[in-house]
């Protein structure tokens, strides 16, 4: 239902004038000129409502226990149908099931796919760059979309050469812990050692993959989806997207699930070569090759190299129609956004974790990091874990006012330092991401989401090593 502005726009003259097609009226030149307008602005003005309609009334989302996106690109209508046909089909539960592509795929504009998109509201259009390597891109455009239209207890990404059984999927969703954060997927990987050069230890200091789901899918809680879709800083991307995702949420207390539903009982369709010619496995040796060359060479979905494969059929009455479908416990708890700050009208400000205050701008002092972070409000806040600011802050004042968006900085990075105990038992990361011992800068933005982040809740800890795998 409209909402009363998108109401009374609907009912005004203009949109009537534009939208109505059956009032007979005299065939003057001036009805002929309407008509015509009405004509040229019918299209977009009817594509239009239903948008004003959903930002009128966000109170009123749709809900499901699970929204599903299946990545995919134009030219695999086969595995879509397959899905559609087979584990997407409508079922008792309350799912939404969404084939996501880009604007940008090849065969985007194909008179097959066009006919395709006018007859199926299951299709979500992502501006996103092309290929294997831009997936990411896919899987933060799904969330973005689920989050703005949608209620939703968990999002969960797959491809369209998976098989899922999601009976059981959502009943093992069911089964996470209530009021936890959760990410969940098929046997969690963590620990794995990065070659040097690799883009994860060149711009983060990584030296092992973060804690990640691989294999053919993984999901999330809505308020990990809620952070996803509205970060304080924008994600790092990287062209792994199972990795990219893990290292989205390695500073966060999830709570990681190994799904029942992900493994060999229930009928997953894994990627594998089996089958695959010699020559082709040479073949696709040479374009990993390439991609590891230059890190855009290699398209997944066109290389031959037998990773894609049809989505398998699945027994109905197991993952589809189940009797139980229907009675779902009560949608999980949605935490509360942590309240934005006003725009600070400081431009400095001093959080001192060792020592007393003895600078000129506003400063306070104590051990806990997040505590001292919430009683400060500027522009800039400076974060000092040891030595003296003092004789830097007026030149460091001159420098940030030329700086603007989010800011993490210091005088030189720290690599390859251990990680305290605790947060190498959460993380698996082997040594601390790059972060800025002694002094290290924070801006606004990040500065507020480090003192008031409380769902999903960051990992507990202090000091430069806990800032950094924030």
């Amino acid at each position: 239902k409209l909402c009363q502005k998108c109401a009374q726009l609907e009912r005004s003259t203009a949109v009537r004038g534009l939208l109505r097609t059956d009032r007979a009226r005299a065939p003057t030149r001036f009805c002929a000129a309407q008509d015509q307008a009405r004509d040229t602005y019918a299209a977009p003005m009817r594509r239009l409502l239903p948008w004003l309609a959903l930002t009128c009334a966000q109170d009123a989302k749709p809900y499901y226990e699970v929204v599903f996106a299946v990545l995919t690109v134009p030219n695999h209508r086969p595995h879509r149908d397959a899905i559609r046909n087979g584990y997407g089909q409508p079922g008792g539960f309350r799912t939404k099931l969404w084939f996501v592509v880009s604007e940008r795929d090849p065969g985007y504009e194909g008179a097959a796919f066009v006919e395709e998109r006018s007859k199926r509201d299951d299709l979500l259009v992502c501006d996103t760059e092309p290929g294997f390597d831009h997936i990411i891109g896919k899987v933060s455009c799904a969330i973005r979309k689920a989050v703005q239209l949608y209620d939703f207890d968990f999002f969960f990404k797959t491809d369209d050469d998976a098989t899922l059984c999601i009976a059981q999927l959502v009943k093992d969703l069911r089964a996470a812990p209530k009021g936890a954060s959760v990410y969940a997927g098929r046997r969690v990987k963590a620990g794995r050692a990065l070659e040097a050069g690799k883009p994860l230890e060149v711009n983060l200091g990584l030296t092992s993959d973060p804690p990640h789901f691989g294999g053919h899918g993984y999901g999330v809680s809505y308020d990990v989806a809620r952070f996803v879709a509205r970060p304080p800083a924008p994600l790092y991307h990287h062209l792994h997207e199972d990795t990219c995702f893990g290292n989205w949420v390695v500073g966060f207390d999830v709570k990681r699930l190994n799904l029942r539903a992900m493994t060999d009982h229930y009928y997953p369709n894994q990627k594998n070569l089996a089958g695959v010619s010699a020559e082709r496995k040479r073949a696709c040796a040479r374009i990993m090759a390439q991609r590891y060359a230059n890190g855009s060479a290699w398209d997944l979905y066109g290389s031959g190299c037998g990773f894609k494969q049809l989505p398998r059929s699945v027994p109905v009455e197991k993952c589809v129609r189940v009797a139980s479908a229907a009675a779902a416990a009560a949608p999980r708890a949605r935490p509360a956004l942590a309240s934005v700050p006003a725009l600070p009208s400081q431009g400095l400000a001093v959080v001192m974790t060792k020592g007393a205050c003895a600078v000129d701008v506003p400063c306070v002092a104590g051990p806990d990091l997040r505590a001292g972070l919430r009683r400060t409000s500027a522009k800039h806040v400076v974060v000092v874990f040891g030595g003296n600011v003092a004789p830097c802050l007026s030149s460091l004042r001159k420098e940030l006012e030329m700086r603007s968006g989010p800011l993490y900085a210091g005088a030189a990075p720290s690599r390859n330092v251990p990680l305290p105990a605790s947060l190498e038992e959460r993380t698996k990361l082997g040594v601390a991401p790059e972060h800025f011992d002694g002094v290290a800068v924070l801006s606004a933005e990040l500065a507020s989401y480090v003192a008031s982040q409380a769902t999903p809740p960051l990992l507990a800890g202090d000091g430069p090593a806990a800032l950094g795998v924030w």
